[in-house]
C-alpha cells in the first residue's frame, strides 16, 4: 500500500485516493507545501488610491510651499467669511445691523441657490443613471 503523506501524494503518478482527473494533470513538477499561507497580491490593473498628502510630500520644495501657501490663503478666506457671518448674526451693534442683515441675506440667497442647483443635478444624475430615464 503506498504512503498517503501529502507531499508524497503529489509525487505519485496516480494515488488511489485521488480522483481520476488529477491523475492526468498537466503538471509533473511536485509542489512542496509551504508553511505560510499564500498571499493575495493586489491585481496589477488596479492603481493605488490617490493620496493628496503623499503627492505633496513627494513634490519638490517650491511646489510644496506654493501648495501650502494656497491652502493657508483658502483657510484664511474661509475663516474670515465665517467670522463675519457669526459677527453679523450675534454681535452686530444697532448701527451695523442694516449692513449685517444685508450680509446675512446674501449668504442665505447663496445657500438657497446652491441647494437648488445641487438638487437639480442630484435629480438629473439619479434620474438618468440609476433608473435609466
Amino acid at each position: 500500500m503506498p504512503s498517503t503523506h501529502p507531499a508524497l501524494i503529489k509525487l505519485l503518478p496516480c494515488a488511489p485516493i485521488q480522483p481520476a482527473s488529477r491523475c492526468f494533470g498537466s503538471s509533473i513538477i511536485p509542489q512542496i507545501p509551504s508553511s505560510k499561507p499564500p498571499s493575495n497580491p493586489t491585481p496589477i490593473h488596479e492603481p493605488a488610491p490617490f493620496n493628496l498628502f503623499a503627492q505633496i510630500r513627494a513634490s519638490s520644495r517650491p511646489v510644496r510651499y506654493t501648495i501650502y501657501t494656497g491652502f493657508a490663503l483658502l483657510a484664511t478666506a474661509e475663516t474670515t467669511f465665517w467670522v463675519n457671518v457669526i459677527y453679523a448674526k450675534y454681535f452686530a451693534s444697532e448701527e451695523e445691523q442694516e449692513k449685517a442683515d444685508q450680509l446675512l441675506e446674501r449668504v442665505q440667497l447663496a445657500v438657497k441657490g446652491y441647494r437648488a442647483t445641487w438638487m437639480k443635478n442630484y435629480g438629473d444624475y439619479w434620474g438618468a443613471n440609476l433608473w435609466g430615464l
